[in-house]
Order: structure tokens, then C-alpha cells, then sequence
């Protein structure tokens, strides 16, 4: 049973006010913890920083990855969402997009199905490598994009590949995945089935990012038509789906491709994205295929596989998306009154980050520094004795960091006389991670912790309008979830480099970005793992306090029995091997 906390008292006086939608588990701006398939970035080479998903089945005790049946062709799957502002995912890392991005669209590598290592994808076979820094890729020949104007359903080139990847790492706040391919010189075609790809210096990582999601293939006539990739009518790839719609309102349909360059793939005839706000009922009433556990959901339950059981239901359940995200309140450094440090450094003491977590992870939560779950479980984080160790996180010594984060604010010249008062910005829906309901929980948690020194009000806007005040650090305080990707170096580029996408608290720290170097070329995973370690310790230094991290935990969801070939690690390319059985 959940430990009662401040967090869920003051859920449960909002109840009569407020229906909390059972929606996705937590978003990365975002990641849906209802995934039909799932997100990528990993670390290449001899070893995973993330461990597979349990897939245990509640129903029969096996595993999703192990269920054997023959594959049939036909059905619709069918899943939920809030609603998908737009699909241009070099854009922003949407969470309902990324469902029918993935399904949509190949990309040259992708992840295999029982470790987080790249494969092929669009590529034939994994790059040859003629030194250190050129990777050069022989392509699969024959791939028809769809058959949408004003493409045409013609033959993929290499010159796609590069035109899309190019396109990705834009030098522009919007798109936010840039920063992942800092490292790339060029982005080459040598002829229609040749790809080149030149990094600037060695790169240990640099095969599992680009099997990430968020570099997807797309032609380059898409974009002399339309202005960007937002609509269901630019959405135009070479993967096993096609969309025929997609709005915020109403969802998306997508439908088998009929030449579909995987021969007999996919098994599915059509998917469907639903707008519906109880998701957690119409998927026990059978009127969706998969669901998301969500947090409110899980109270009261040891372990995800109770809720299964309790729900007298034949599912199982599996990772989704956000098994790489962490939570944390951001701060913008570049602006009062976050631009002074000691109001920082107070607000990293004062914040609550127990009875957060548990409100927003009630099964698995635990205390995490800019990394996810996996990446924390794999050995990258801090040891959990010396993170409950570190000031703002020790709970034996809770008084005293509260009293020494409010001498903080006095220095700073804040009292209850002359509070601080800053906003704390968010989605604008209910949700215990990324929305509404959890930022106004934060305001209150913050007011009450500082014994009213600080004065804290919300503001919960629409998805695009909330994204763009991101890009452009229109905001005080940010409190949300992220996806941390899936190795432990994306999470501290994003977050934390000079040129990162999601840099909310403007971090400038020329020293930080050289470590980063040194530590992404380390090809040994062991001492890596040492060295995201001390990164972490770098950026947690009260000198350098930028962001003030709560944790991580588990995002389940729970896929009916009759669907089967689940990967046991979501890898958003492998929607094309599901059917019913």
C-alpha cells in the first residue's frame, strides 16, 4: 500500500473538483507511457544502458516477446491519447506523435528486440567503417515512399537520408533533437543506395542515436509543398502505416501500405489514435487495445502486474515510451529571480522531492539527477546511497536543509514580509507528471515548505503554446517530466551542453561541454558508466546548481492478450510485427 503523503491529501481535496483523465504515464515533451512502440537513443557497442521491459503477463505468466502464435494479417489496434498537436517530430519529441511517427516512417537504423542496440533499418546492413569517423551505409533497395502527393509513391534514395537528417540538426530552437547530432560533419549521398556519414571525432554513441525516433526518413519535395511536416498531409514516409488522418480533436487513422518494402509486413490492416479521457475504463470495457497504467491507477498496488489482476483483466504489461523519463523543476537561470544562485540553490533544499515522486510514480519511484529510469537502473546514476545522501534529498535530515535553503532566501533579501514569488508553467491538463494538477500541487508544496517565504502561482497553457514559451525561455519555472532518451549521454547533452534542445535553464559551461566530449568517446561501457557519474556530480554541485531534480520511475502500460510479437523493449520501429492471435 502507498505511504499517505502531502501530495496525494492534497489530490484527494481536489477530487470533487477535478476529473483527472486516466491517461499516459509520463510525457517527455514528450513521451507517452501508452506506446504502441517506443523511443529511441541508446549506447552502441558491448554494452545497453537500459534494461529490457518485464512484458510479464498477468494472464498466462509469459512473456510478450515469447508468445507464440502465427501471425495473421488483419485488425485495427486501437489506443489513446489526449490529443497530438502536430507531426513534426524534429520539431518536438510529441508524445502522441511519436506513436504515429514510428508507424509512418523507417529510419536508417533502429533498435533491435531484446537489447537496446541498433540494427538496420532502412540501412542493408550496419555501416562500414574505413577509420574512426566515417561510417559509410549501403542502403535497402527498392523502398516506395506512399503513395501521397507529391511524392508519389516513388523510390527512397540516399539523397532522402541525408536531406532528412540534415533537416533534423537545424540550427534552430525548434528543432530540438539538434543537439544530438552535434558531433556529425557531414551527412553525405555517394550514389542512390550510398550514405556517408562523417562525425568530427570518434563517437561511441553515434549508431544508437541515429536509430532514434526522432530521425526519420522523409522525401525532400514534402517540404517545396508544405511548410513543415505538422499535417496528416505531409506526413508522407516509407514505413509499413500510412496516415489517411490525424487532427487534435478526433485522433488518427492510419492504414496498411501496400508496398510496404518488408514483404507480407504489417500484419495489422489499420491503426487508430483515439481522443477519450478515461482511458483506464474503455480499455477494461475492450474498447482499446492498449492503455497506459496511469499514476492514479496504480495507488494502492505493489507492482503493476496487482493492477492487472485486480482488473480481472488478460493483459499484460510492458514499457512504454517513458521508461526513460525523469522529473525535475527547471529553472530559468537567464532571468530573475532565478538568475541568482542562491535562490537556485534554495529551491533545490526546500522542494519536496519524496512526496513528489510518490504522487507521480506511486509503484517505483526513486530519487534520480538528470537521468531516467533505465539509464539509473543500467548503473549510469549515482549509487541510491549517495544520492540519499545529498543535500535536498536526505530525508533524515530534512529540517536541516529547509532551515539552510530559507537562510538562502534571506540572503537573497526574500522573507514572509517580502516573499519570492515566481510561476511555475506547465501543460494545461490534468496530470500527475507534466500537468496541471501537479504544478498546482507544487505551488502549494513550495509555499507550505518555506512557511510562506515563497509565493508560488501556476500556469497551465496548451501544448504548442507551452512548447514555444520552451524554445524561446518565455517562463520561470517549468515543472514536467522528459524523456532522457535512452543513453545516459543524450540526457545530459539535451539538458545540460551549450547547444542542448531542452537547456531550459540556459546552463553555459564550457568545462561541462569538454567532459561531455571525453566522456562520449569512451567506447569502454564501464568507465563511461564512471563518467556520466561524475558529470552528474559536476551538475549537482551547489556552485552550479541550474535545475532542481525530483527522480524517475517506471511507465507501464498494459496490452490486451490477443495482441501479440510485442518487442520486448518498445523500439518505436517494430509496430509492423504486431497482429492479433
Amino acid at each position: 500500500m502507498q505511504t499517505d503523503n502531502y501530495w496525494n491529501r492534497a489530490a484527494r481535496r481536489r477530487a470533487g473538483r477535478r476529473t483527472i483523465l486516466k491517461g499516459m504515464g509520463v510525457a517527455s515533451t514528450g513521451a507517452a507511457a501508452l506506446a504502441l512502440i517506443g523511443c529511441g537513443d541508446d549506447d552502441s557497442g558491448s554494452g545497453s544502458t537500459a534494461t529490457a521491459a518485464t512484458g510479464t503477463s498477468a494472464a498466462t505468466g509469459t512473456t510478450a516477446a515469447t508468445q507464440a502464435a502465427q501471425p495473421k494479417v488483419g485488425g485495427t489496434l486501437r489506443w489513446a491519447w489526449q490529443g497530438t498537436p502536430h507531426l513534426d517530430m524534429h520539431q518536438d519529441s510529441i508524445s502522441g506523435a511519436q506513436n504515429i511517427v514510428a508507424a509512418a516512417y523507417n529510419r536508417l537504423l533502429r533498435f533491435k528486440d531484446d537489447a537496446q542496440l541498433p540494427e538496420p533499418d532502412l540501412a542493408k546492413t550496419m555501416p562500414e567503417q574505413p577509420d574512426k569517423t566515417t561510417y559509410i551505409f549501403k542502403l535497402q533497395e527498392g523502398v516506395k515512399f506512399h503513395d501521397k502527393a507529391p511524392v508519389n509513391g516513388r523510390v527512397m534514395k540516399a539523397s532522402d537520408v541525408a536531406f532528412s537528417l540534415n533537416r533534423a540538426r537545424t540550427d534552430s530552437p525548434a528543432f530540438i533533437h539538434r543537439g544530438d547530432l552535434i558531433n556529425i560533419d557531414k551527412i553525405e549521398a555517394v550514389d542512390d543506395n550510398t550514405l556517408r556519414i562523417t562525425t568530427k571525432t570518434p563517437d561511441a554513441i553515434i549508431l544508437s542515436t541515429l536509430a532514434g525516433y526522432q530521425f526519420f526518413v522523409l522525401a525532400e519535395e514534402t517540404l517545396n509543398t508544405f511548410p513543415d511536416l505538422k499535417t496528416d498531409k505531409a506526413t508522407i514516409g516509407t514505413g509499413g502505416f500510412v496516415v489517411d488522418s490525424a487532427a487534435t480533436d478526433t485522433g488518427a487513422i492510419l492504414s496498411r501500405h501496400p508496398n510496404y518494402w518488408r514483404e507480407g509486413k504489417p500484419y495489422l490492416e489499420k491503426l487508430q489514435q483515439i481522443v477519450i479521457g478515461d482511458q483506464w475504463s474503455q480499455f477494461l470495457a475492450g474498447n482499446l487495445d492498449v492503455c497506459a497504467i496511469a499514476a492514479e491507477i496504480q495507488v494502492g498496488f505493489k507492482s503493476f502486474d496487482d493492477v492487472l489482476a485486480d482488473a480481472k483483466i488478460k493483459a499484460y504489461t510492458y514499457e512504454g515510451l517513458s521508461y526513460g523519463s525523469a522529473q525535475g523543476h527547471f529553472m530559468n537561470n537567464g532571468a530573475p529571480p532565478f538568475n541568482d544562485l542562491r535562490v537556485r540553490q534554495a529551491v533545490n533544499l526546500i522542494l519536496n522531492r519524496q512526496d513528489n515522486l510518490e504522487y507521480g510514480w506511486p509503484i517505483g519511484a526513486q530519487p534520480s539527477i538528470a537521468l531516467g529510469y533505465n539509464q539509473v537502473n543500467a548503473g549510469f546514476g549515482l549509487p541510491e546511497k549517495e544520492v540519499a545522501a545529498l543535500p535536498g534529498y536526505r530525508k533524515d535530515k530534512r529540517k536541516e536543509d529547509v532551515a539552510d535553503g530559507l537562510a538562502l532566501l534571506a540572503a537573497a533579501g526574500y522573507s514572509k514580509d517580502k516573499p519570492l514569488e515566481f510561476e511555475i508553467m506547465a501543460w494545461s491538463v490534468p496530470h500527475r507528471t507534466i500537468g496541471i494538477d501537479e504544478i498546482q500541487l507544487a505551488a502549494e508544496m513550495y509555499q507550505r515548505e518555506s512557511g510562506g517565504v515563497m509565493k508560488v502561482s501556476v500556469k497551465g497553457l496548451e501544448w504548442g503554446t507551452w512548447k514555444a514559451a520552451e524554445a524561446n525561455h518565455e517562463f520561470q519555472m517549468i515543472s514536467s517530466a522528459y524523456s532522457m532518451g535512452v543513453d545516459a549521454h543524450d540526457a545530459l547533452v539535451k539538458m545540460y551542453s551549450s547547444t542542448g534542445g531542452r537547456n531550459f535553464a540556459q546552463f553555459k559551461d564550457p568545462a561541462f561541454d569538454a567532459k561531455l566530449e571525453v566522456e562520449k568517446a569512451e567506447f569502454d561501457v564501464e568507465k563511461r558508466k564512471e563518467l556520466v557519474k561524475e558529470l552528474v556530480r559536476y551538475i549537482n554541485d551547489p556552485s552550479r546548481i541550474a535545475n532542481a531534480w525530483t527522480g524517475t520511475g517506471p511507465a507501464p502500460a498494459a496490452s490486451l492478450a490477443t495482441i501479440k510479437n510485442r518487442p520486448t523493449i518498445m523500439d518505436a520501429g517494430k509496430v509492423d510485427q504486431l497482429f492479433y492471435g
